[in-house]
């Protein structure tokens, strides 16, 4: 229905610049850049305003005369915006229509060629997994699996990814937080060679009744309530960042613990929005080979 109303608009408009006196002309009608200036728009009136020996906007007011008087079943109205745009507004019941006929394509709808035989990379959202997903990265998921979609109904190749930065010290944030405020008991210690004999001494997210992401947030919260102005939790926290990078198998196994909390979470996101990716990317991998080229690069100066 929609490429019928275009193609009217179109007819309409070429019958106008005729009579006006253009011979062959060319109608471009594209989407508005913003709803408020309707679904479509067209320059036409700047593009012949040089022969037509009129000014863009005085064109432009006389189209809009011209459509609004066609009586065009599906035109709401047209209004002419400087520098000389005329923007067409269609009605509820073809906006209507138009949804009805996506709906019935289903997923074969806007499916085309423009894109075969391309392979595509898109990186997106990649949350941090030391805290829930906020708004933010549901802007940057729906953005990216838009992409992702749209070029894969286009005919390219698409991989999605993300990356995980899951080292460093806002990590260590959730796991100090974790480890010092989820405790059942005050009087269980807040060391973690402790937690990894007695770990049943700590708190589940299912235990708090949270949610997993939002139980990692709480660690995070806290964590850094905990380490901002006590000056002996902040040495505990540091440490624990030199152990990780150590490779301290206690350290390893709660950043693990930790860390598999949150992918839960994001994972469980994901799938409320019928998202994925295809490839996650972890820091602590790259970190570690970034290591290497590093000290390769730095044996390799000379003096």
């Amino acid at each position: 229905m929609l490429q019928d109303i275009l193609q009217e608009l179109d007819k309409e408009i070429k019958s106008w610049l005729s009579e006006a006196g253009v011979g062959d002309s060319v109608v471009v009608i594209e989407r508005s850049s913003s709803p408020e200036f309707g679904e479509f728009s067209t320059n036409v009136a700047m593009r012949y305003a040089k022969e037509l020996k009129s000014s863009p906007v005085d064109l432009a007011e006389k189209l809009v005369i011209f459509l609004q008087g066609q009586k065009i079943e599906c035109l709401e109205k047209a209004e002419f915006v400087k520098p000389g745009f005329v923007n067409i507004y269609l009605t509820p019941e073809a906006k209507i229509q138009h949804l009805n006929d996506i709906i019935k394509r289903g997923p074969e709808f806007g499916k085309n060629t423009s894109h075969q035989g391309e392979k595509w990379v898109i990186e997106h959202t990649s949350p941090n997994p030391n805290k829930a997903m906020h708004l933010g990265h549901l802007l940057n998921n729906l953005v990216g699996m838009s992409i992702v979609r749209m070029l894969k109904a286009s005919g390219a190749e698409v991989a999605s990814d993300a990356i995980y930065n899951n080292r460093g010290i806002a990590i260590a944030k959730v796991m100090y937080g974790y480890l010092a405020n989820m405790k059942k008991s005050a009087d269980t210690p807040t060391d973690i060679k402790y937690w990894v004999e007695h770990s049943d001494e700590w708190f589940t997210p299912e235990e708090k009744d949270l949610k997993p992401d939002a139980f990692v947030t709480k660690c995070y919260v806290l964590g850094e309530k905990d380490t901002k102005d006590n000056k002996e939790s902040e040495q505990t926290l540091r440490q624990m960042v030199v152990d990780w990078e150590a490779g301290d198998e206690s350290v390893m196994k709660l950043w693990k613990y930790v860390l598999q909390i949150a992918y839960t979470g994001i994972d469980a996101t994901l799938a409320r929005l019928d998202s994925h990716w295809d490839k996650v990317w972890y820091e602590h991998e790259h970190y570690e080979k970034g290591k290497k080229y590093v000290e390769q690069g730095t044996c390799a100066v000379r003096p």
